[in-house]
C-alpha cells in the first residue's frame, strides 16, 4: 500500500472481475501503524552502590549491603512503559525485561524508574565477560511495533581487589644528618612511597597513644614513577609539626572503588622514626695549660706541646655523648670524631672532657693553613638528628720562630752620671737601660761581674708596641728597664727576648759598664814648702800672693776602673764675707792621685780658707 500515517486502520478487500463485477467485501481487519521510536531509556548506577571516594564516578566494589559478596550492583533504569528492555554489556545482552508497573515499583515509587540488579560474577560465567574491569553498559527499549532506541553508555568499573600495601619512607631531604637512619630534626617531615596509581593514600602515626591520621593525598599517575607500565605512582605527604619523640608510621591505600589495602600488610611495612629538634649541649674547646707555653698558660699563644714538638697541641673538648664532633680552623674542618666513652677517657678520667691532638704543621700540608699564626678554632657537635651547636671561638696562636736578638743595651744618659753621659761609668747602682727588640716580647737583662764572672738576672720588662720605635711596620718596639742594684765593679750587660709563645732569642751584644759608688778619699791640700815664707814653712802663712799647692787623694775603686783617667781636682777660696770662689780646676780627668797646681792668684792679703774637692769619673765627690 501507499505509506500510511501512524494510527489504527480497518482493512478489507473486494474482487472485481474483467467484466467489472464486484464481489462482496471481505471481512475487515484492524491494523495499527506505529513508526515512532519509544522514549529514550536511561541507565545509571545507584549512588549507594557507587563505592569509593565518589558516588558519581561509577567505580565500585559492588552493593555494600551485599558484602562480603562483591561485583553485584543495582542499576536505575527508565524506559517507555510496555517496552521490552535489553541491558547490554558492550554488545552482549546480559538481561531482558518488560518495563511495566511492577518494574517501575522496584524502587518503591511509581516514578518512571525502576531498579535492576546485575551480578557481574554470574555474567562472567554466563558470557565470559570478566567481572572485574570496565563494563560499557547500555539499555535498549523496543516497543510492540519493533521500534527501538538505545540509551547513552554508562561505563561502570568493577574492582573488588584490594590494592597492594605501600611502604612509607622518610624523604631524603627530611631525613637530617644520616639519611636512612630514621632520625630527623625536621618537625614537619615529608614521607614518600609508591602505590597504585591514582589511588588514595592515608598516612598514620602512632606515638603509643593510638593511631592518628597525619595526612592524605591522591597517588600520582602511572608515569610519575618513571615507569608508565607498572601501574604504580609516587606519593608524598608532609605532616603537620610533630612533638619530639618516636613514632610508628604506616599508610593505607584506598583505590577508586573503595578497596583498602589489608591492615596486616600495611603494618608489616610500617617504619619507626624519631623526631628530635632539641640541639645538643654547647660544646667547649680549650688549649691544655701544659701546652700553653710562654709567659702565661692562659693566653693561648704557644710553641706547641713540650713533649710532642713545635706546632702540635692538645685541646680539651667537651660535648654531648653520642654527638659527632668536628674541629674547625676558621671554616675548614680539620678533624672529626664521635664523643663517646673512649674519647671521654683520653684524659684518663670519665668527666665529659677528652683530649684531641692537632698537628698544625701537618695541617699546613693538608689544608694549606699556615702552621704559624692565629688559628680561630671552634668545635661543632651534631646529634643523630642533625641538630648542632657550635662552641665559642678559641684563638690559638702558634709561634715557634725565635725572635731576633735585641739591640745591645744602652745606658740611659740620666743613669750615666759623672762628667760624661756616654762613657758607661756611673755612680748609680740601679741604672736604667734602653734597647729595641720584637714588639711586645719579654726582655730580660743579665749582668756578669768581670771580676767574679758571676752572671745574674738583674731586670726584666716588656718591649713596647710596634709603634713605640716610631716605625709601626717593622715589628720592633722600644724597651727601657731599671735593673736591680749592683755592687761596685765592671760588668758586661746584655739582653735576651722571650716572645709570648716562649721562644727565646739569641742574646744581644754586651755593654761593658762600671758601677762606682765610692767617693774619693778625703783629699789633702798643702802649700808647697818654697811658697810658705817666713819663720816656718809649715804654717801656711806666706808673702807670696801667687802660691802653688799640692793636692792629693786616694781612690777606693782604683783597681776596677774602665778608664785610667778618673779624677778631677778643684780648689775653692772661701774668703770672709763671700762664697766659694773656684780658683783652680784641673779640667780634664787625670790618671794621678796627686797634682801640683800652677801659681794661683794673685790672692789678696788676708785669710783664705781653701777647699779641695776631688770628683771621680762616676761623679762621686770627696768630702
Amino acid at each position: 500500500v501507499e505509506p500510511l500515517a501512524d494510527g489504527e486502520s480497518t482493512v478489507w478487500v473486494e474482487v472485481e472481475d474483467q467484466a467489472g463485477n464486484l464481489s462482496d467485501a471481505s471481512p475487515s481487519v484492524s491494523i495499527t501503524i506505529d513508526t515512532q521510536a519509544p522514549q529514550r531509556p536511561t541507565i545509571d548506577l545507584q549512588d549507594a552502590d557507587d563505592t569509593g571516594w565518589s558516588d558519581l564516578d561509577n567505580v565500585t566494589i559492588g552493593d555494600p549491603l551485599l558484602l562480603p559478596s562483591v561485583g553485584i550492583v543495582d542499576l536505575r533504569i527508565s524506559a517507555e512503559p510496555g517496552s521490552t528492555v535489553w541491558i547490554k554489556d558492550g554488545n552482549v545482552i546480559v538481561d531482558t525485561f518488560t518495563f511495566n508497573n511492577a518494574f517501575d515499583l522496584t524502587d518503591g515509587v511509581l516514578d518512571g524508574f525502576g531498579l535492576r540488579q546485575i551480578n557481574f560474577n554470574t555474567n562472567e560465567l554466563a558470557y565470559g565477560i570478566p567481572a572485574e574491569g570496565s563494563h560499557p553498559l547500555t539499555v535498549e527499549s523496543i516497543d510492540a511495533a519493533g521500534n527501538r532506541v538505545q540509551s547513552e553508555q554508562l561505563l561502570v568499573t568493577v574492582d573488588f581487589t584490594p590494592p597492594a600495601a605501600s611502604a612509607p619512607s622518610l624523604a631524603s631531604y627530611a631525613d637530617s644528618a644520616l639519611v636512612g637512619d630514621g632520625i630527623t630534626s625536621v618537625a614537619m617531615p615529608a614521607f614518600v612511597g609508591l602505590a597504585e596509581a591514582n589511588a588514595w593514600v592515608r598516612l598514620y602515626l602512632d606515638r603509643g597513644l593510638g593511631p592518628e591520621l597525619a595526612g592524605e593525598m591522591r597517588v600520582n599517575s602511572d608515569e610519575s614513577d618513571g615507569d608508565p607500565t607498572n601501574g604504580l605512582g609516587v606519593w608524598e605527604i608532609t605532616v603537620e609539626p610533630l612533638a619530639d619523640g618516636t613514632y610508628t608510621v604506616w599508610v593505607e591505600i584506598e583505590d577508586l572503588a573503595g578497596n583498602i589495602s589489608p591492615e596486616e600488610d600495611n603494618l608489616a611495612l610500617a617504619i619507626e622514626i624519631t623526631i628530635d629538634t632539641t640541639p645538643p649541649q654547647i660544646p667547649t674547646i680549650d688549649l691544655q695549660d701544659v701546652d700553653d707555653t710562654g709567659w702565661y698558660d692562659k693566653d693561648n699563644v704557644t710553641i706547641g706541646d713540650p713533649t710532642q714538638g713545635a706546632g702540635v697541641v692538645d685541646v680539651r673538648i667537651s660535648a654531648e655523648y653520642g654527638t659527632t664532633v668536628v674541629i674547625k680552623d676558621g671554616e675548614v674542618v680539620i678533624d672529626t670524631f664521635v664523643f663517646d666513652a673512649a674519647f671521654d677517657n683520653t684524659d684518663g678520667v670519665i668527666d665529659n672532657f677528652g683530649l684531641r691532638t692537632i698537628n698544625f704543621v701537618l695541617n699546613q700540608t693538608l689544608y694549606n693553613i699556615p702552621a704559624e699564626g692565629p688559628h680561630p678554632l671552634t668545635v661543632e657537635a651534631t646529634d643523630a638528628a642533625g641538630n648542632f651547636r657550635q662552641s665559642e671561638q678559641l684563638l690559638v696562636t702558634i709561634d715557634f720562630t725565635a725572635p731576633l736578638a735585641p739591640s745591645t743595651p744602652d745606658l740611659l744618659p740620666d743613669s750615666d752620671s759623672g762628667e760624661f753621659d756616654n762613657d758607661n761609668v756611673t755612680r748609680i747602682n740601679a741604672p736604667a737601660f734602653r734597647g729595641t727588640g720584637e714588639a711586645n716580647a719579654l726582655v730580660r737583662i743579665y749582668s756578669m761581674n768581670l771580676n767574679s764572672a758571676q752572671i745574674q738576672l738583674v731586670g726584666q720588662g716588656v718591649v713596647g708596641s710596634d709603634e713605640s720605635d716610631g716605625d709601626p711596620t717593622n715589628g720592633l718596639g722600644v724597651w727601657e728597664i731599671t735593673i736591680e742594684p749592683l755592687d761596685d765593679g765592671v760588668y758586661d750587660i746584655w739582653a735576651e727576648l722571650e716572645d709570648q709563645a716562649g721562644n727565646i732569642s739569641p742574646t744581644s751584644g754586651a755593654l761593658r759598664m762600671e758601677i762606682d759608688t765610692y767617693r774619693p778619699n778625703t783629699p789633702y791640700l798643702d802649700l808647697i814648702t818654697v811658697n810658705d815664707s817666713g819663720r816656718s814653712n809649715v804654717d801656711n802663712i806666706t808673702n807670696d800672693n801667687t802660691p802653688i799647692f799640692t793636692a792629693a787623694t786616694s781612690d777606693p775603686n782604683a783597681l776596677i776602673h774602665l778608664f785610667a783617667t778618673n779624677l778631677r781636682y778643684r780648689i775653692y777660696d772661701r774668703t770672709e764675707g763671700s762664697g766659694d770662689v773656684l780658683i783652680y780646676d784641673s779640667g780634664a780627668l787625670l790618671a794621678t792621685n796627686t797634682v801640683t797646681t800652677p801659681s794661683l792668684g794673685p790672692l789678696a792679703d788676708g785669710v783664705h780658707n781653701l777647699k779641695l774637692v776631688v770628683e771621680d769619673r762616676a761623679g762621686n765627690t770627696s768630702d
